[in-house]
């Protein structure tokens, strides 16, 4: 399988434990990819088979790096440099898109067939041709003793070892330029075992590659846990230890109350200012139902919500918060002045409805004595100052208006009356 281990987010990294896998570029190079936080590469000293270019390496318990160019696998002993490689076998002419060591210890290899290979008994076996719908194939991995091939639109196939015509899609990641992935045994803080993540490598711009975590059980994918400046098109895994994720405490939570137990106008606020990451860095849950990377959640109604908090290797922390509300009385509650002087001397100057609520779908419409509008706004914070449509005042006398709102039972509700206007 292929495993490192990683530390991130908000510990710091640690030059001790740095793990890393190896990659291949589009520069027909072969990369240490430094996975404790940076994602940084090292150029890493293989053969060059005649200027050929690299179709992927795999990487076996013991170490071992296997490379494959042109449908030839070349070995090379990455515990001493200086060996160099020397060539192993041919698959002749299957047309070898990607090579994986499986956990049987043999070389699994997928083009339009599925191939395996014994090293020991050097035994080729053509194991059966795979679905014409699986095609662009760009890496192929074995997750929890199961063989899964993807392909550069982002398609995850489980592949059938037994009868490779019968594979079926198992995740559509939806990645464009997908360019393959790496099993990555991870734990989560104050966690007990250890659980199984991918990490997909997508080419987003000429010589650089974005870093995402899947989580296969789930189907989830937590997007941009780092980028690396090289175009990635084969890779493997190394070292069998595991992900780090950094803690998720030292959170504090910011709760506005709902005016009323019926009124969704209640507000959380998640503050990560204790956490010295960029925002961004986390997706928040409401209810396992509402999820944003702001942290902020508006529009709640009095009542206990279940607030997540997700970090790019999807580790995760839970914590239950209740919205109170201000009043249980949520009767209609509207006062409507009978009169109002528009004189200017900062006394009663404004006609205005007047609520503790904010009643939704809310319209107020003022009518002189004529039947003609000279008011009219959706916005119960707003009021008539007495002057008509060309911003003169409107003559002294009685006016009409007519108001329309939705109530906290949902009702919509009408209401008309009489109103004086005086100097």
């Amino acid at each position: 399988m292929k495993y490192f281990l990683l530390v991130i987010l908000c510990m710091p990294a640690i030059n001790s434990l740095s793990q890393f896998a190896y990659v291949s570029s589009d520069r027909n190079e072969i990369y240490q990819l430094d996975l404790s936080g940076t994602c940084s590469t090292v150029p890493f000293p293989v053969c060059n088979v005649n200027n050929s270019a690299i179709t992927d390496i795999a990487v076996d318990v013991f170490g071992k790096l296997y490379i494959c160019i042109n449908d030839s696998i070349y070995l090379f002993e990455s515990a001493d440099p200086s060996a160099g490689c020397r060539f192993v076998f041919s698959f002749g002419n299957y047309k070898v898109k990607c090579i994986e060591i499986g956990p049987d210890g043999r070389l699994y290899a997928a083009g339009q067939h599925l191939l395996r290979y014994d090293l020991n008994n050097q035994r080729l076996t053509d194991l059966g041709e795979l679905p014409n719908s699986i095609t662009a194939i760009s890496d192929i991995v074995f997750y929890v003793n199961r063989l899964y091939l993807s392909t550069a639109e982002g398609s995850i196939y489980e592949a059938d070892i037994n009868d490779p015509s019968r594979s079926q899609l198992y995740f559509d990641t939806k990645i464009p330029g997908f360019s393959g992935f790496i099993v990555a045994p991870m734990r989560c803080s104050n966690a007990t075992s250890d659980e199984l993540r991918l990490l997909a490598f997508e080419n987003v711009t000429n010589g650089k590659t974005a870093v995402h975590i899947l989580d296969m059980e789930k189907k989830i994918i937590y997007t941009n846990y780092c980028s690396v400046d090289i175009t990635v098109t084969g890779n493997s895994g190394f070292h069998p230890a595991t992900l780090v994720a950094g803690d998720l405490s030292g959170l504090s939570f910011s709760v506005k109350p709902s005016s009323c137990v019926k009124v969704a106008d209640g507000r959380i606020d998640i503050n990560m200012n204790t956490i010295p990451v960029d925002l961004t860095a986390f997706s928040f849950l409401l209810n396992n139902g509402m999820e944003n990377t702001t942290g902020v959640f508006t529009d709640l109604k009095s009542d206990n919500y279940l607030v997540r908090i997700i970090n790019k290797m999807g580790c995760f922390k839970d914590t239950l918060l209740h919205v109170p509300s201000l009043t249980t009385d949520c009767r209609d509650t509207l006062f409507i002045p009978g009169a109002f002087t528009p004189n200017g001397d900062g006394k009663n100057d404004i006609f205005r409805v007047i609520s503790p609520f904010p009643y939704r779908d809310f319209e107020i419409i003022v009518f002189n004595r004529s039947g003609q509008i000279v008011f009219k706004s959706n916005s119960i914070l707003n009021g008539w100052d007495g002057a008509n449509k060309s911003g003169l005042l409107s003559p002294a006398g009685i006016y009409i208006w007519q108001v329309k709102y939705r109530n906290l039972n949902g009702q919509t509700v009408y209401r008309s009356g009489h109103l004086a206007l005086l100097y």
